[in-house]
């Protein structure tokens, strides 16, 4: 069982390296050095594309890797949890909204309807927290009323990817956005509301 949990983390650890160096700006340069304004309009929808296809093989080892239940909650705690749950799923939903989805997936850049998105979202969930899908998809991982080994190595790759990807995204929205992603950054934190922690 064991194995399995280390199996996972380092699966993860593999996909968060991956995501993190394809969405980056460098990896976005050099799609466009070498393709040109194709390569400029592609690299977005690509990335999505690809981020979303790598998981699946995360997902086939969490679903065939040798498991081990930790816990299960009874009434009324699970109800609780999957309250929490649904309040993740409607903040999630509400974060999407607010943003420009099709120029977030790389569809209008596709198209040929505009570039990255240029303008700096900061109502909505965003003037709760800077990373309102992180903090939702939080919700609802930890917030299962069942808990198993290989689940727990997944929510806390997830954890942790949020926590360093987040880190290297902000470094990027500040090149993009400077002094207003800076200001908006000293007055919003980046996961929980109220709390801070130096970010």
């Amino acid at each position: 069982m064991l194995s399995s949990f280390l199996i996972l983390l380092a699966a993860f650890a593999v996909y968060g390296l991956l995501h993190s160096i394809t969405a980056s700006l460098w990896a976005k340069a050099l799609v466009v050095r070498w393709f040109g304004e194709p390569g400029r309009r592609i690299h977005r929808l690509a990335f999505s594309f690809f981020a979303t296809v790598s998981l699946l093989p995360i997902g086939w080892l969490y679903l065939t890797l040798p498991d081990r239940e930790l816990y299960r909650l009874e009434t009324p705690w699970s109800l609780v949890f999957l309250g929490v749950q649904a309040l993740g799923v409607v903040f999630f939903l509400w974060s999407i909204l607010t943003t420009d989805l099709p120029a977030f997936l790389g569809l209008r850049q596709f198209l040929g309807q505009g570039s990255d998105p240029e303008r700096l979202v900061v109502g909505g969930p965003y003037r709760w927290v800077r990373h309102p899908m992180y903090t939702a998809s939080l919700l609802v991982i930890w917030f299962n009323p069942a808990l198993s080994l290989n689940l727990l190595a997944v929510n806390l790759s997830i954890t942790l990817y949020f926590l360093i990807g987040g880190y290297y995204e902000e470094q990027k929205l500040l090149r993009q956005f400077g002094e207003a992603y800076a200001h908006y950054r000293t007055r919003t934190p980046m996961l929980i509301l109220g709390l801070r922690l130096g970010d």
